[in-house]
């Protein structure tokens, strides 16, 4: 059950992001970056198991619509972002659990 939630929470913030990211005069890819680092890290840190696919699950969006509004396959790179943040988010929930 815990694993399905963070899949549709993933989800979930994952088209929030691509919204927001899909907006005509958005241009900031810094804080698009930003938000899918802090929302895949915070995920991640809640609920540790299997870490890539809460990445896959919030960064499927951007790249789909992205290919298929304008053809841009340099979105598929949001995935490296959302792993480094899935896989920072374990590593700080580790690291936590040791300390204590």
């Amino acid at each position: 059950m815990k694993a399905l939630f963070t899949i549709l929470a993933s989800m979930a913030v994952g088209l929030v992001i691509w919204r927001i990211d899909s907006q005509p005069h958005w241009d900031d890819t810094g804080i698009t970056a930003a938000m899918i680092l802090a929302s895949t890290g915070l995920i991640s840190f809640v609920n540790p198991k299997r870490p890539y696919i809460c990445a896959i699950a919030t960064c499927f969006w951007i790249p789909l619509f992205g290919i298929i509004n304008h053809g841009n396959y340099g979105t598929l790179l949001v995935f490296i972002i959302g792993l480094v943040g899935a896989y920072g988010g374990l590593i700080l929930r580790n690291a936590f659990q040791s300390a204590s």
